[in-house]
């Protein structure tokens, strides 16, 4: 799949053109919406009373994103566990589904390129795919909110919709919210507030193995290839089956075709190599 885009790009052109004629009529109504849209990360007074107020925040919305779409879903896949079950491993359909599955866990802005050999997946970790994968496939307009003053445009993300992700993709319960300071996410008031932008990825991915690890588990080897056809980093993810669905377990950096490649060719130069030592050995011993 690859070559995504988030589905906000319409969104920020109409906000964005909204916003000029309304600075540039300078009327009272004007005023009204810059004063009702502007987000100030360190208030809790403007986020509580946004959060509490809901007809009025939808209204001033809807004002200001006038023209753009006010759903924007991208279809994310769910991997049937019987389904799994029933195809053979080197399936084409069992790989088209797994493909299917797999691709917004790797094109997610804070998660999807990482190697957790180390550390493990977090709680922090798996909050902050979550909140990407809201950003990225569950884009709703009206959670789309822009500082007049600067120009710059932020998303925010219900806590309940984090937690309900974070259990499906991973099987965990979070033990709590808090602002995410080295990604500049702000936690307040119940929602998550993130820098909104552009995101896009040229890159395609391809499934090389699926594996069965035990009776409740599978190995699922995939590579990331960029628009050359290079490819660029193999991965290898861990799926486990607990209460009739799929988690992540591990997330991992495997070689990629290319260093399997090299290093068989390495192996084959060296046999050749030996091979052609020994025989000129033996002539030489004659």
């Amino acid at each position: 799949m690859g070559a995504k885009k988030t589905p906000t790009d319409d969104i920020y052109t109409d906000t964005t053109i909204e916003q000029t004629a309304t600075v540039d009529n300078g009327t009272e109504d004007a005023e009204t919406t810059e004063t009702d849209t502007t987000l100030d990360s360190n208030s809790a007074d403007s986020t509580s009373e946004s959060n509490d107020d809901t007809s009025s925040d939808e209204s001033v919305t809807n004002d200001v994103y006038e023209g753009s779409s006010s759903t924007e879903l991208v279809d994310v896949a769910d991997l049937d566990v019987s389904f799994v079950g029933s195809k053979e491993l080197d399936d084409p359909e069992l790989k088209k589904q797994m493909l299917a599955y797999l691709d917004p866990i790797y094109f997610n802005i804070y998660f999807g390129d990482k190697d957790y050999s180390e550390s493990g997946i977090s709680e922090l970790d798996m909050v902050k795919f979550a909140i990407s994968h809201v950003y990225l496939y569950e884009t709703l307009a009206e959670n789309l909110k822009v500082d007049l003053e600067t120009s710059e445009f932020t998303y925010r993300v219900k806590e309940e919709r984090v937690e309900e992700l974070v259990d499906k993709y991973f099987g965990v319960q979070l033990s709590g919210h808090h602002t995410i300071e080295e990604e500049n996410i702000i936690y307040n008031g119940g929602y998550y507030l993130m820098p909104a932008s552009d995101v896009g990825w040229n890159d395609e991915m391809a499934i090389d193995s699926i594996t069965k690890a035990g009776d409740f588990a599978y190995e699922i080897v995939f590579t990331i290839y960029n628009i050359e056809g290079n490819a660029l980093q193999s991965y290898k993810v861990m799926l486990e089956i607990r209460n009739d669905r799929f988690v992540i377990t591990d997330y991992v950096f495997t070689e990629t075709p290319e260093d399997m490649n090299v290093e068989e060719n390495e192996e084959s130069e060296g046999l050749e190599s030996s091979d052609s030592t020994d025989g000129e050995e033996a002539e030489s011993s004659e």
